[in-house]
């Protein structure tokens, strides 16, 4: 329908990259704005923890209380072991692994140019 608004994009994504090494996590880190962490923090004080919706608990972080950050990090560390004894790949370097393919395609296809 030609008439009809398009929404725009959102600009912010909800959720962290979690499955980054902390070097890269951190450069991606100093690139978000300062209000960006503080949405996590507005949603938890407005409607409690996004996974148990628990409002009389303390604060953890990403919008979590301690209970269920602690649980969303062991089950991303596990996620995280079989992974490596799935694909031998330790996660940490998955970006590294990928940036390697992209270079030897590159270099492949360099002739096509």
């Amino acid at each position: 329908m030609p008439n009809q608004k398009r929404s725009a994009p959102q600009k912010l994504k909800i959720f962290l990259p979690w499955f980054l090494n902390k070097e890269l996590l951190r450069r991606i880190e100093e690139l978000l704005p300062y209000y960006y962490h503080a949405r996590f923090r507005l949603y938890f004080n407005r409607y409690g923890c996004m996974r148990c919706s628990k409002k009389n608990v303390m604060y953890g972080c990403n919008g979590l209380c301690p209970k269920c950050l602690a649980l969303i990090s062991d089950r991303l560390k596990r996620s995280d072991r079989a992974m490596k004894r799935r694909y031998g790949v330790d996660p940490a370097s998955a970006p590294h692994a990928l940036l390697r393919r992209m270079m030897s395609a590159r270099e492949l296809l360099a002739d096509f140019r």
